[in-house]
């Protein structure tokens, strides 16, 4: 078994300390390290490691960062659900981003229109009129985060959302349905309607941040075969939508659905997760709100 160390130099080659360790496991064989470094603080190692399989090497990575050089985050995500209660729009905008995993975060801070609102430790928060909001109105939001030592990075770019105005079509703000559909509502299609042979309804696509008009948007999952030491793997993939959060459901009977895992938050267009291979049962995507 081998490991993956390093070590800092000096500009003049010369040791920096000791050498520390990178590789979390030692399964299998650690070969092929590289570095590369940002020139901010940061660095990330990456390496492969056989795994036995028919198709040779996995590739591993592990980041690490100067904890005195936090680095303003990206802008934050924001989405609007369409929440009602007794048939009245209860104003409602989600602000995520992604954890700095791996990075000595005590807290974040998001900033509401320029002015520190709240200090979340999660990476997530949900504004609604207890906070202020009003339907039809427009707010920006910024991020900070504050290091275990007190150091607090940058403010992140500003990221804009606008409430919907309350008016709703079966479930779907009107704002939405006419950004697709066009002003007429005469012509608007229901709701409920099914968008095609085996697909989503209207009110579905809504839901998953999807676009009517364009199939590729609409939540597609997938379950793929390959094999690691000789043993099938099964993986679970679906497209997603960034800055939202999905929940893999799993059943036997497609009627009693359970929680697989923890809710997963989408940083990127895609996600994967490899599921039971003993006991296959039917799974589902649920976007949570």
């Amino acid at each position: 078994m081998d490991g993956v160390f390093g070590t800092f130099l000096h500009a003049d080659g010369s040791t920096n300390g000791g050498e520390f360790q990178v590789n979390t496991t030692w399964v299998n064989k650690q070969m092929h390290p590289t570095v590369a470094s940002d020139g901010s603080g940061r660095f990330l190692v990456a390496w492969t490691s056989f795994i036995g399989g028919s198709s040779s090497f996995d590739l591993f990575a592990q980041r690490f960062a100067n904890a005195s050089q936090l680095q303003a985050m990206a802008a934050p995500f924001v989405y609007l659900p369409f929440i009602t209660s007794n048939g009245v729009y209860q104003p409602t905008i989600v602000v995520t981003w992604p954890a700095q995993s791996g990075l000595p975060v005590d807290h974040y801070e998001v900033y509401v229109d320029g002015s520190l609102s709240v200090s979340p430790v999660t990476n997530t928060w949900t504004m609604t009129a207890a906070s202020g909001l009003t339907a039809s109105s427009t707010h920006t939001f910024q991020l900070a985060a504050v290091g275990t030592d007190g150091s607090r990075t940058p403010l992140s770019a500003a990221s804009t959302a606008t409430t919907w105005g309350g008016y709703n079509w079966g479930g779907i703000p009107f704002e939405w349905m006419a950004s697709y559909y066009g002003m007429d509502s005469s012509l608007w299609p229901p709701a409920n309607s099914s968008l095609g042979q085996g697909a989503p309804t209207l009110y579905q696509v809504f839901l998953t941040g999807g676009n009517p008009k364009d199939p590729s948007t609409w939540l597609h999952t997938s379950l793929e075969v390959t094999h690691a030491q000789g043993q099938p793997v099964y993986l679970l993939h679906w497209n997603t939508q960034p800055g939202l959060t999905y929940q893999v459901q799993t059943s036997s009977d497609m009627m009693t659905w359970a929680n697989f895992q923890s809710p997963r938050f989408a940083a990127d267009v895609s996600d994967v997760v490899p599921v039971p291979n003993n006991n296959l049962q039917y799974y589902r995507l649920v976007r949570l709100p």
